[in-house]
């Protein structure tokens, strides 16, 4: 969902199948938000890869493993997005409120580069291997803040608690931050990040000993 051109460029030859994939999903995602994905169609995909129809079959069996591999693409890069953000930060609280503001600005940058975000989403909802992905991507999350709430129990920081509770509770209270479906409803987009750091002061301000 994006630099996936990017990704292209440094492709040596030994790994040229994969450098073609990404091809393939740069294009493919430039269909998907253009026309949406039930619009878009393997011909379409292929004929903007430059390639024929056949040819794009060895490469991924159907626009339901296109669909799945943007999304897991996406995915992977909001996590390299939410790593750097937490990069020379040291409290435990802050780290967590980095990853989940950076986490949030990414998926709303998405729905503005990409309005047809919805119809994928709606796709990452109704298909098994789909949602497979959504679940490991809020589990990254999770274990994430499960790991900071670990070391601010041990620094003092934080009360005792159930960690991996706590963390599950944590992504609940957010949940609504982190899903497209919930942010194209928001009535005033610039009250978000605001209103999260809102949620986040209740969360820490029960966690803090």
């Amino acid at each position: 969902m994006s630099d996936l051109t990017e990704q292209t460029e440094d492709a040596s030859p030994i790994n040229l199948m994969d450098a073609k994939r990404y091809e393939i999903l740069r294009h493919a995602e430039d269909l998907f938000g253009h026309y949406g994905f039930a619009k878009t169609n393997m011909a379409d995909i292929a004929a903007r890869a430059k390639m024929s129809s056949g040819n794009l079959y060895r490469y991924y069996r159907n626009k339901q493993a296109i669909g799945i591999a943007v999304i897991d693409t996406f995915f992977r890069q909001s996590e390299a997005g939410m790593d750097a953000a937490m990069i020379g930060i040291e409290d435990p609280e802050v780290r967590i409120r980095a990853m989940m503001t950076t986490g949030v600005r990414i998926v709303v940058g998405e729905m503005a580069r990409n309005p047809k975000i919805m119809e994928l989403v709606e796709f990452l909802l109704q298909e098994e291997e789909a949602w497979a992905h959504l679940q490991g991507h809020i589990g990254w999350k999770r274990d994430h803040a499960m790991a900071e709430i670990e070391r601010g129990i041990e620094s003092g920081q934080f009360a005792k608690t159930d960690v991996r509770a706590t963390a599950v509770n944590l992504m609940h209270a957010t949940k609504a931050f982190q899903m497209p479906q919930s942010l194209t409803a928001w009535r005033e987009p610039e009250t978000i990040l605001p209103e999260l750091d809102g949620v986040l002061d209740l969360v820490f301000s029960g966690l803090r000993s």
